[in-house]
């Protein structure tokens, strides 16, 4: 896993000059290429490759051997030199948790977080990749703690993955899931989550991570079970039944939801809109506070749908929405980048930015 403690016996990967950050969905991987420059961080690959669409509860159907196939013929194109690929993977199914511990050596904190993985995971803790990080050293009532996160993953949900990039000729050194990914990528070189408490959604086709930030902490997520996916159906399903039409392809990718339309996803969007209140709440409860206030919401990942989906989110949350730029929201955070190489939908590569800065050490 990339989130890892640095206390003393986690292994440290090697600094390298050029890597690939792949991001795997539901229905497509995209890949972002970084390499080291002279002035910061060279963008030296971006693209997407599709596959058919997999549930998430039915990895078992996920071609490797396809989906690499289709993977070594985009690379075949691209001059990267670097093999090293790191990995985000989706969050659904693996457990993340912030708990506290008594201030221990590092054997027996690993002891601990493997004993609690397995009183609050449903299957067998042994077929999960487990990992932590200690988030601060804090005093409870004179008692040394450790605020530590702590994730679990199961084995066969990224296996699979493991096995298309060596299929697709790649090195995987680590994985990470979406939530990680997406904050690393949103940090990077922007004070935009140190400033009070955020909320980051980062949208897959058929499901959804909520993540809550607060001055630049992790402080809860969790996976939501709506994704872009489904408010475009919705969206299609009234367009055919109210007008007699839908949207082809090519004018879903760029589509804006005019007012008059947009009664048609009301009802998904209230949805959205309770599962992210809800998460606020369950995060107030665990922090056994009242007073966290939410600057604004910052929507990422390939399920963003529609174009306008911040303005109609604010609408009935009644707070900023915004979409985030990981090749440079509001100041560059890339060098020697062609623009012709950053796409319409930057938000689509956050978590495989993000992934790409975490192997490069940044």
């Amino acid at each position: 896993m990339v989130v890892g403690s640095k206390r003393k016996g986690k292994m440290r990967l090697p600094k390298l000059k050029e890597v690939i950050g792949v991001d795997f969905g539901s229905q497509s991987v995209r890949l972002v290429g970084l390499a080291r420059d002279k002035g910061g961080v060279a963008l030296t690959l971006l693209g997407t490759v599709y596959y058919p669409k997999i549930e998430t509860d039915d990895i078992d159907s996920f071609d490797s051997f396809g989906v690499a196939q289709e993977m070594l013929d985009f690379l075949s194109d691209a001059a990267m030199k670097g093999r090293a690929a790191f990995v985000s993977a989706p969050s659904r199914h693996s457990v993340i948790r912030i708990l506290s511990f008594p201030d221990m050596p590092y054997e027996d904190l690993k002891s601990s977080i493997q004993y609690e993985v397995e009183q609050f995971s449903s299957d067998d803790s042994g077929q999960k990749i487990i990992d932590f990080a200690v988030l601060r050293e804090y005093q409870d009532e004179g008692m040394a703690k450790l605020e530590t996160l702590i994730v679990a993953v199961p084995r066969s949900r990224v296996n699979p993955y493991l096995e298309t990039l060596i299929h697709s000729k790649l090195e995987p050194l680590s994985v990470s899931l979406a939530p990680f990914a997406t904050i690393k990528a949103i940090e990077y070189k922007s004070d935009l989550l140190y400033d009070g408490g955020h909320i980051i959604v980062h949208m897959g086709q058929i499901s959804s991570d909520v993540i809550i930030v607060e001055d630049g902490f992790l402080k809860f997520t969790r996976n939501i079970k709506i994704g872009g996916q489904h408010l475009l159906d919705v969206f299609q399903d009234a367009l055919r039944m109210e007008e007699g039409t839908t949207l082809d392809d090519d004018e879903c990718e760029t589509y804006t939801i005019p007012r008059e339309r947009a009664i048609y996803i009301g009802q998904i969007l209230n949805e959205v809109a309770e599962d992210i209140e809800r998460t606020v709440h369950f995060c107030k409860s665990q922090e056994q506070r009242s007073d966290m206030h939410i600057n604004k919401i910052i929507l990422s990942g390939f399920g963003v749908w529609p174009v306008n989906l911040p303005e109609l989110l604010s609408d009935r949350m009644r707070i900023p929405v915004v979409i985030a730029n990981p090749f440079g929201y509001e100041t560059p955070t890339l060098t020697n980048a062609n623009p012709d190489e950053v796409c319409e939908n930057p938000s689509h590569y956050v978590a495989a930015f993000g992934v790409a800065l975490e192997g490069l050490g940044e």
